[in-house]
């Protein structure tokens, strides 16, 4: 039976028709809506991706027959793990955001990541590019009030650092993303330490941070509660500089 739908697929895709290709994608879809946008999404199939969306399927529709608390095609683009090839993965996370996919949607489990967390923890930079691109927020907190900085700085639970981690790193600080609240949630080497790389980014840019918050508690007036913490904030950011 799969080897037959696969056949059906592959046939409407050459056809070019999308009524032939839903139908195809919804015979192995659990969910009785029609969610062959999901369905493609899911089987890992771009050129289904690419043809489905130029027939206008929506791509913001909820499913909520999809794996690990994902509703949204993004959501499954983002985290499935059927995708053989990382180009073929931000080909399909860049053909939904351009058809209007809402970037920053938060999965339904208990985790509660949004695209971006999930990108962030895979050390995936070609598509935390593009969702950043698309507006998606570096300061988000996920279920568990963890920011995607916080994730691609321990990727994969902390066992595997890609070496895409700096890259991901830096691409979350320059986008926005605050490093003052990492906290003990590093990429921890052999050493049980932050990597170098990653390391001096994270000091320069908190740096950065903190001297904005000093200009920012200044410009309040001396009234303000933030003031009574400038000394000491005065000592932290003389620590990175």
């Amino acid at each position: 039976m799969a080897k037959e739908m696969q056949d059906d697929v592959k046939d409407a895709i050459e056809q070019q028709s999308v009524p032939l290709l839903r139908v195809a994608l919804q015979r192995r879809h659990a969910c009785p809506a029609e969610h062959g946008l999901h369905e493609a999404v899911r089987q890992a199939n771009v050129e289904a991706v690419r043809l489905l969306l130029q027939g206008r399927a929506e791509p913001n529709a909820r499913c909520l027959y999809l794996e690990r608390g994902c509703e949204f095609p993004l959501q499954m683009a983002v985290s499935c793990t059927n995708f053989l090839r990382s180009s073929d993965r931000a080909q399909a996370v860049d053909l939904l955001l351009r058809a209007g996919a809402i970037p920053g949607p938060r999965r339904g489990d208990a985790e509660a990541n949004t695209p971006l967390h999930d990108a962030a923890r895979q050390g995936d930079l070609d598509v935390s590019l593009l969702l950043l691109r698309y507006t998606a927020d570096p300061n988000a907190v996920n279920g568990f009030g963890e920011a995607p900085l916080q994730l691609a700085l321990r990727p994969g639970g902390g066992d595997w650092i890609p070496d895409s981690a700096p890259a991901v790193v830096e691409a979350l600080l320059r986008a926005g993303a605050c490093p003052l609240h990492v906290g003990e949630l590093g990429a921890v080497g052999p050493g049980g330490d932050l990597e170098p790389e990653i390391e001096a980014l994270l000091a320069t840019w908190t740096a950065w941070w903190r001297c904005r918050l000093l200009a920012w508690a200044r410009s309040r007036g001396r009234g303000h509660p933030l003031c009574r913490l400038l000394p000491e904030m005065l000592v932290q950011v003389a620590k990175f500089l």
